[in-house]
C-alpha cells in the first residue's frame, strides 16, 4: 500500500454579485447561436481579457439562465440573466483537474482574476461567497487482494450504502469485484471508495498518470481512491460558509467524516464499532492530519451545532415576544393580562391542529427540514 496523491478534488460555491450587461449580452448571443446549432456548445470570448468559454444551449436549476465551461482544467459557471447583484446570482463548480494542477489557493486566485476580467459586479458587501460543497481525495496503489466490501464499512445506521460490482480486465484483473462503494448521500456527507485505474480507462482520463508521475506499465495492482465529500448540509453543520471558514475548518470536516464513515477489518467481535480501521483508512486520517494542518482548528462540531440551535431559538423567541405584545394589544388586554393572551393562542393552535391535521403536519415537517442540519442526532 502506497499513498501517491491527495488534494482537494472538487469545489462548488456561489457568489453575491452579477455579470455586467456587456458580458450578459455575450452570453445571450452565444446561447441563441447554440440553440440554432441544435444544442452544440458555442465558443465565444468574454471580459477584458477575452477569456475563451463554451456556452451551452441550456441553463440549470435555480434560475440560472446561462451555463458555460472554461475548459477541462477550468470550471463550469452558472449565471442568472440580471445585472443586479444578488446572493446566488453566480455559481461556480471547479473541475478536479483545475484543483489537481493548481491546488486550492491558486484555483481561488485564478477564479478571482477571471471575475475581475469579466467585470463581475459586487454587492455593497463585496463578492460574498457561499461554499456549497467540497471534495477531498486520497489515491493509493494497492495490490490485487484489496477490495472494499460494503459489509465492512462502519457508518451511521441511517446512512445509505451502495456497492457496484464490475467484471472487466484492468491490467491483470479479470474477476467480478466491487469497483466502488458509496456510503452516505449528498448534500450531506459522503465517502466513495473506488478503483481509480478503472475510472481512468472508462472515462478516458489518462492525464492522471502525469499528475501521479507514474507509468501504467510500472504499476503492480490497482490504484484506489478514497473520496470524501462534504455537501451543503454537512457544511451548515460546521457553519462553514466562506473561503475563510474553509481555510479554518476544512481539515476538521474531512477528518470528522473519515471518523463517522470508515472501512474496517472484521473480527470476531459482535460489536462492529470496535472493529479496527483498515490500514488504508488509518493512512488517510494520518496523512490528512499532517497535510491539512493549516485547515484544522480543533473545532468542536457539536458545540457549533448547539450554538447555532441556540441562535435560532433566541431569534424565534424574540419574534414571538414581539408578536405576543402586538396580539395582546389587538385583543384589548392590558399588560397584566398575559395569561389571557396565552390562553387565546393555545386555543387557536390546538383548534387549528385538530381541524387541519395534514396542514399542521406539513408545517411541522417544513420547519424540521429547514433546520435539519441543527438536529442533535447525527444524520447522513
Amino acid at each position: 500500500m502506497k499513498l501517491i496523491y491527495q488534494n482537494f478534488d472538487g469545489l462548488d460555491f456561489s457568489i453575491c454579485g452579477a455579470f455586467p450587461e456587456d458580458a450578459l449580452e455575450v452570453l445571450r448571443l452565444a446561447k441563441e447561436q447554440s440553440k440554432k446549432l441544435h444544442g452544440q456548445a458555442v465558443l465565444t470570448y468574454i471580459g477584458a481579457a477575452q477569456m475563451p468559454i463554451y456556452v451551452f444551449p441550456a441553463g440549470a436549476k435555480g434560475g440560472y439562465f446561462f451555463m458555460f465551461d472554461t475548459g477541462p482544467d477550468g470550471a463550469i459557471w452558472f449565471v442568472k440573466d440580471t445585472p443586479t447583484p444578488k446572493a446566488g446570482n453566480i455559481r461556480v463548480s471547479c473541475s478536479s483537474l483545475m484543483l489537481a494542477l493548481n491546488g486550492l489557493e491558486k484555483t481561488k486566485a485564478i477564479l478571482l482574476d477571471q471575475m475581475q476580467n469579466i467585470g463581475v459586479l459586487a454587492s455593497p458587501n463585496g463578492l460574498d461567497v457561499k461554499i456549497g460543497r467540497f471534495d477531498y481525495c486520497f489515491d493509493f496503489i494497492m495490490d490485487d487482494a484489496f477490495e472494499p466490501d460494503p459489509k465492512h464499512f462502519i457508518k451511521h445506521p441511517k446512512s445509505k450504502i451502495k456497492g457496484v460490482v464490475d467484471e472487466k480486465v484492468y491490467f491483470t484483473v479479470e474477476l467480478p469485484y466491487f469497483q466502488s462503494v458509496t456510503v452516505g448521500k449528498m448534500p450531506n456527507r459522503q465517502v466513495i471508495t473506488y478503483d481509480k485505474t478503472a475510472e481512468i480507462v472508462d472515462h478516458l482520463k489518462p492525464y492522471w498518470w502525469e499528475i501521479w508521475g507514474l507509468k501504467p506499465e510500472s504499476i503492480k495492482g490497482r490504484i484506489w481512491r478514497i473520496e470524501v465529500r462534504a455537501g451543503a448540509n454537512e457544511l451548515d453543520r460546521w457553519n462553514l460558509r466562506s473561503f475563510e471558514d474553509m481555510e479554518r475548518v476544512a481539515g476538521d470536516v474531512i477528518l470528522d467524516i473519515l471518523k463517522k464513515i470508515r472501512l474496517a477489518v472484521p473480527t470476531d467481535d459482535t460489536n462492529r464499532s470496535r472493529w479496527p480501521s483498515h490500514p488504508i483508512w488509518s493512512a488517510c486520517q494520518q496523512s490528512a492530519e499532517s497535510v491539512l494542518a493549516p485547515y484544522i482548528s480543533q473545532a468542536n462540531r457539536k458545540k457549533i451545532v448547539t450554538d447555532l440551535r441556540e441562535n435560532v431559538k433566541t431569534r424565534a423567541v424574540k419574534n414571538i415576544r414581539g408578536s405576543f405584545a402586538t396580539l395582546t394589544h389587538l385583543l384589548g388586554y392590558e399588560d397584566g393580562e398575559v395569561d389571557k393572551t396565552i390562553e387565546y393562542i393555545a386555543d387557536d393552535v390546538f383548534t387549528f391542529a385538530e381541524q387541519n391535521p395534514k396542514e399542521f403536519k406539513k408545517r411541522v415537517k417544513r420547519a424540521k427540514d429547514k433546520y435539519v442540519f441543527l438536529d442533535e442526532e447525527e444524520k447522513s
